[in-house]
């Protein structure tokens, strides 16, 4: 099995986070992705954020009509800050030894990973999957690469894998790399334009599924004075 984990705060889930867990997806012949909202982001301010129950709801609706992805509530229910290395290592227990379990990251948090709690244990525990973002160039990352990073693996091996000219959706196969860059399609949305849409009652049609905006607006998420 190949199994990948994108974790996020995901307030709210939009179509740029469906689209690159797809290609993922199809470029690595993933079985099944997870989308693990956030409990507490241990960098972001929590004053801002919209309960994990809403964030969570969210996730599954937008994740319903994939029949390979799913949400999880796995930092949620563990409670407390969520560090990734110990979701990781939540899933490898529930999945075995024998998955080959990704983890999915934007290039922005890749190069902020030195911050993270234990994060020179997220490359043996599984394979790191960096994802191209609008702004951000992938091959500038790679000549940039945390020089503490580099102290504490002397070994890694890195790819780096271009969008076919084409833009057709090639296949990446796993040659045992520590960590994959991975171009995708560079959609520019962002949670913080879809919460500023939502605040003035702005359709955000084609920004969100359907059932996302649906429920924000039932629930007066993101709304003025709220």
């Amino acid at each position: 099995m190949n199994i990948a984990l994108y974790g996020g705060t995901f307030d709210p889930i939009h179509y740029g986070h469906l689209i690159i867990a797809e290609e993922i997806r199809q470029r690595f012949l993933l079985n099944q992705i997870y989308f693990i909202p956030c409990a507490i982001p241990p960098h972001k301010d929590q004053k801002h954020i919209t309960s994990a129950s809403d964030r969570y709801f969210m996730v599954t609706l937008a994740t319903l009509s994939n029949p390979h992805f799913f949400s999880s509530s796995a930092e949620i229910d563990r409670g407390g800050p969520s560090y990734s290395i110990e979701t990781i290592q939540f899933f490898r227990q529930q999945l075995g030894p024998e998955t080959k379990l990704y983890f999915i990251m934007g290039v922005d948090a890749f190069l902020e990973i030195s911050t993270w709690k234990n994060f020179h244990e997220l490359l043996t525990s599984c394979k790191l999957v960096v994802t191209s973002r609008p702004g951000l160039d992938l091959q500038t990352a790679i000549k940039n690469l945390p020089k503490i990073l580099l102290d504490y693996h002397k070994g890694l091996h890195f790819s780096f894998h271009k969008m076919n000219s084409s833009s057709r959706l090639t296949k990446i196969v796993d040659k045992g790399e520590n960590v994959f860059f991975v171009e995708v399609t560079e959609i520019d949305i962002s949670s913080t334009l879809i919460q500023l849409r939502a605040s003035m009652a702005k359709s955000l049609r084609y920004l969100v599924p359907s059932a996302v905006e649906e429920y924000i607006k039932k629930y007066g998420l993101y709304a003025k004075g709220v």
